[in-house]
């Protein structure tokens, strides 16, 4: 039979190590920024790729300040009218429903956009 100190040493071994996981799982969730804890989710599993949408923006609307400020409009309102993505896609996904997000985080997540996926910068 153990000892009454060898039980409470087990245990609270064990409450250290869920203490231990719970701090990390907390981290981690803290270390997502806005655009990878609002975006990268559902984007992942779409076929289209978010570089991939980031060029289609980047080549109607050429500068940062007006592809960001199409991006946010979007993503405000979308409309299959205004979308960059092809016909069969859109009839295949739809077309998204509003942000939920407020300006705020909507501003950040698209700013780590363009600075993840823009090359222009990476270029120079």
């Amino acid at each position: 039979m153990k000892s009454l100190y060898q039980r409470h040493c087990c245990s609270i071994k064990v409450w250290i190590k869920i203490l231990f996981a719970v701090m990390i799982w907390v981290s981690s969730a803290k270390t997502q920024d806005a655009f990878e804890k609002h975006c990268m989710g559902c984007h992942a599993k779409l076929p289209a790729s978010l570089e991939r949408i980031f060029f289609n923006y980047l080549l109607v609307y050429s500068s940062q300040k007006d592809t960001q400020e199409a991006i946010i409009y979007y993503l405000k309102s979308p409309d299959k009218d205004i979308s960059l993505m092809s016909d069969l896609f859109l009839d295949t996904f739809g077309v998204k429903k509003a942000t939920k997000l407020d300006d705020k985080t909507l501003k950040e997540a698209v700013d780590i956009y363009w600075k993840r996926y823009n090359v222009i910068d990476k270029i120079r």
